[in-house]
């Protein structure tokens, strides 16, 4: 079989495993030397390990690991632009996720363009976001809507983010310097991350 993209790649491989009940993750690509892709694979979600860190570590959050070394996985060989299946394992494990629970499988999840209007639009509305999650699940039906209040979640919090320009947060604190010269019990406080 063949496929002239990464995208369509890794599509295909995402259709035929949430069809079997499994999630995919991205996995290695092979570079040549000057540096054109000629490989790439995709693994299940569930293939090899989290990196363990130093025992003496001290983690913030202590996450149940649930990968169990799983093989199953497909290699695409890429020549001139054609990107051929070379390598499948489709042995698991572990167990599938029945019909059920495959709409919950994280490679399937996605908020469809025309859902994220009606969420962005009632949350702007004033409507909370786990409304307006139980508004389309309720109208569209809850296995149709194709992602999880989480989503829903990260969905505005990203659109949020991309609203947000380089020199936003500069005009936020020339505000705050504005009002403290007006009032001197004004007080304001603020943070930067890594990128300030």
């Amino acid at each position: 079989m063949e496929v002239f993209s990464e995208d369509e790649a890794y599509n295909l491989y995402n259709e035929y495993a949430l069809r079997k009940g499994f999630s995919i993750h991205r996995g290695n690509k092979h570079l040549d030397l000057n540096g054109i892709l000629r490989q790439r694979e995709y693994l299940c979600s569930k293939a090899e390990y989290h990196k363990i860190g130093s025992i003496s570590e001290v983690k913030e959050f202590n996450h149940l690991e649930t990968r169990t070394d799983c093989k199953a996985r497909i290699r695409f060989t890429i020549d001139n632009g054609i990107w051929t299946i070379s390598h499948l394992n489709d042995d698991h494990n572990h167990e599938l996720a029945s019909p059920e629970e495959r709409r919950n499988l994280r490679s399937g999840r996605k908020v469809l363009k025309a859902y994220g209007d009606v969420i962005t639009s009632m949350v702007a509305a004033g409507i909370k976001p786990t409304q307006s999650y139980n508004y389309l699940s309720k109208e569209i039906g809850p296995d149709y809507v194709g992602f999880t209040k989480e989503d829903c979640y990260n969905y505005l919090h990203m659109g949020r983010e991309n609203l947000i320009e380089a020199g936003d947060g500069q005009s936020v604190i020339n505000f705050f310097k504005r009002k403290q010269v007006e009032d001197p019990m004004f007080f304001y406080s603020f943070q930067v991350d890594e990128k300030n």
